[in-house]
């Protein structure tokens, strides 16, 4: 089903009617990406939180915290994908992640 779904957002033909995208959200079904989305956007709102408690968004590299870890991880990955991204390199950001790292 996620293979059908992804060929119909690609505009390639494929077997997945409307029906069977309703029935399919009716009862739960995880379309692919959405569990990595769903992550993406849980770190960005950290590194919202993040800046508005301390008034900067990098984190130090040594933390006490160990919750900030996977915070300073992420977050240095996209420093790299948008430094990627600029340099006019392909990369997973989409222009909507553009945006709201650039805001």
């Amino acid at each position: 089903q996620k293979q059908q779904y992804k060929l119909l957002q690609d505009g390639k033909p494929n077997h997945m009617s409307q029906a069977r995208i309703h029935l399919l959200n009716e009862i739960g079904f995880e379309w692919a990406g959405q569990r990595r989305d769903k992550f993406w956007h849980d770190r960005y709102n950290e590194l919202v939180a993040f800046h508005a408690k301390n008034g900067t968004t990098r984190i130090p590299d040594r933390i006490a915290a160990a919750e900030l870890q996977q915070l300073h991880t992420w977050t240095s990955l996209q420093r790299r994908l948008l430094k990627l991204h600029r340099e006019g390199k392909q990369t997973k950001l989409t222009d909507e992640r553009i945006r709201l790292l650039d805001a």
